[in-house]
């Protein structure tokens, strides 16, 4: 799993960056919980939409890349917050880039912001 280029991606960005949710989560969580809404996000092998979520500890994580209208929500058992973008998250037809990698985790971030403050 840490050989995987998301999660060295996301480790690389979790490391140079100040994150709110780093009060919460260490570096490695940050690139695991973001390799795993990837890699669901590349299950789906198509540009329309894509709607996926998991459970990363006591939150539910959700996400959907669409044209138009992409978002990551994070929520716990009382509050949702959520990020949004008017492009999509990942292009699954072709590799992820660091950019966007990069985009996920300030997503989550700004959601997760939401949640717990």
């Amino acid at each position: 799993m840490q050989n995987d280029k998301v999660y060295q991606f996301a480790l690389q960005h979790a490391q140079n960056e100040c994150l709110d949710m780093q009060d919460e989560f260490s570096n490695e969580q940050i690139a695991e919980m973001t390799q795993q809404l990837v890699n669901q996000l590349y299950r789906v092998k198509t540009t329309m939409q894509v709607t996926v979520s998991l459970q990363y500890g006591k939150y539910a994580i959700k996400a959907r890349s669409a044209r138009q209208g992409s978002f990551i929500s994070v929520s716990d058992s009382e509050t949702t917050g959520v990020a949004r973008s008017l492009a999509p998250i990942v292009v699954p037809t072709r590799p992820i880039t660091e950019d966007e990698v990069k985009d996920i985790i300030s997503m989550i971030n700004e959601a997760w912001y939401h949640v717990n403050n």
